[in-house]
């Protein structure tokens, strides 16, 4: 592993202390390289090796004192001269990492990193980078780029990094419990700048994916998620250090891109704001692939490209330098329900019901279960994601989405008024007996409704929405009042529901 600086091995030492009686420790000793290690070691003629059974019974002994150091995190090797040629020398530190430097280096990419291609600088004109650095420059000085709170499970975080998208007219891209609403990238001349980026990286992937084995993955990039990535320093937020392999300060730790069109292609443009080290790298390992991590430097204004399947059968990270940096990952988004034209589709299918639902006739519990399906997805995927990330987001998106969001919020309060009505024709009072179906729908949709209500209120008492600023906090829309055709607390309307459905056709 290549020598890290003073900054990153002070940090591994101080974690020495406590680690070897960790749940996660444990957990890796049971699991993963470790129990890889053991594996291999036992199952071959190494196994009564006295240097091999020195070095597991110390590996084991230290894990069974919490205050021992454990084996990987003692500093590194010296990979600067010539690499060891001893078989278990591979399993030093769990995985090799290796660098471009590293012998052996070239092999292990084309054998298990097939798909990972690197675009010099040189592949663009010296005037589009420029234009391109000055773009991203004036989308931060805009306040463009904000940090997105992400929910994984019951948590909810903040990003290190801050993000803006943009794409085709109506995408967005859906990601760890988040929407993000794309600005069309036409009609302002930065956007403009990264529309024209876009273009090129088309054309430079399609020559990538025509020299290798993925020349039928998919690269009409319709999307581009720009990154702008602080240092440890500048980061108001202390970054998370790399432990499995002691790579040191990440800003996007371990991960694969989410809401990509099958067997398509990723590529991320990336330049320095204002460069003096240029050390920020990406680090790659391959899935149930037993090889070494690669740790590759990005050279300012270059591009690298993931192939094919790539971003499916490997995870990446970016690994912190010490200059800001801007990186724009242009992706081929998933459609089927992430677009405009979509939602407004959906809407209108739904609508199209209202006068039926509304008029003198039987309810048909089906099309109560599509007006809910609708109005559900309205509501939480759409409505409440765009005021989710605040004032400034809405202010920001003014010029496209806004108005669309607000064509979305009066569909959704025409479902609303007929969920009203509906209510009405549950009634014993009513002139018709309503099917018990129908009953049992409503019961349906209003207490999932509830539910995802209570659900998102949690969400946005977060902590982590104290990390932004205000004017970033969650907006509490759609809003209710005395004149609302139902409640915003529904328990009430649920309550009523249940005894009608009892007083008509009995308890069920």
């Amino acid at each position: 592993m290549a020598q890290r600086d003073g900054r990153h091995e002070s940090r591994r030492l101080r974690r020495r202390v406590n680690c070897a009686s960790s749940p996660s420790i444990r957990r890796f000793t049971r699991h993963g390289p470790c129990r890889r290690f053991f594996t291999r070691v036992s199952n071959s003629h190494l196994a009564h090796s006295p240097r091999i059974v020195s070095y597991t019974h110390h590996f084991t002994s230290t894990l069974a004192s919490s205050s021992s150091r454990l084996f990987f995190a003692q500093p590194p090797p010296d990979r600067t001269g010539s690499r060891q040629t001893e078989s278990f020398a591979s399993f030093s530190m769990l995985d090799d990492v290796l660098t471009p430097s590293d012998a052996g280096y070239d092999d292990v990419l084309r054998a298990h990193y097939d798909g990972f291609v690197v675009d010099d600088p040189g592949a663009l004109p010296a005037s589009a980078h420029d234009d391109v650095r000055r773009a991203f420059q004036t989308m931060l000085e805009n306040g463009e780029f904000t940090h997105d709170v992400l929910q994984a499970g019951q948590k909810v975080s903040r990003t290190f990094v801050r993000r803006v998208l943009l794409g085709e007219r109506g995408c967005t891209y859906h990601y760890q419990r988040l929407r993000l609403f794309a600005q069309p990238w036409e009609g302002r001349e930065a956007y403009d700048v990264v529309r024209e980026l876009n273009e090129r990286l088309k054309e430079r992937t399609r020559r990538a994916l025509a020299a290798g084995r993925h020349e039928k993955s998919e690269c009409d990039y319709n999307v581009t998620l720009i990154n702008y990535m602080e240092t440890v320093e500048e980061s108001e937020v202390a970054l998370k250090d790399e432990t499995m392999y002691g790579l040191g300060a990440t800003s996007v730790s371990w991960h694969s891109d989410s809401s990509l069109r099958e067997n398509s292609t990723v590529a991320v443009y990336h330049t320095y704001a204002a460069p003096k080290r240029r050390d920020w790298c990406v680090a790659l390992r391959a899935l149930n692939v037993e090889c070494p991590v690669l740790r590759v430097p990005l050279e300012d204004r270059a591009t690298y490209y993931m192939c094919g399947d790539f971003n499916a059968t490997h995870h990446h990270a970016v690994l912190t330098g010490s200059s800001a940096r801007f990186s724009s990952t242009h992706r081929v988004g998933v459609v089927a329900k992430d677009t405009w034209k979509y939602i407004k589709k959906r809407c209108i299918d739904a609508l199209r019901l209202v006068p039926e639902l509304e008029g003198d006739r039987v309810l048909d519990a089906k099309k109560i279960q599509l007006l809910a399906e609708v109005h559900r997805e309205v509501e939480f995927q759409w409505i409440r994601m765009f005021h989710l990330q605040g004032e400034d987001h809405a202010r920001l998106h003014a010029r496209y989405w806004k108005q669309r969001i607000d064509e979305l919020t009066e569909a959704w309060d025409r479902m609303e008024m007929c969920f009203r009505k509906i209510l009405s024709k549950l009634k014993r009072s009513s002139s018709k007996t309503q099917p018990p179906r129908a009953y049992s729908m409503m019961l349906y949709a209003m207490t999932t409704v509830k539910e995802l209500r209570d659900e998102h209120a949690k969400r946005c008492s977060a902590s982590a929405y104290a990390q932004v600023p205000p004017s970033c906090q969650p907006v509490d829309l759609p809003s209710y009042d005395d004149t609302s055709p139902l409640p915003f607390e529904l328990k009430p309307v649920i309550a009523f529901i249940e005894e009608e459905r009892d007083a008509r056709h009995g308890s069920k």
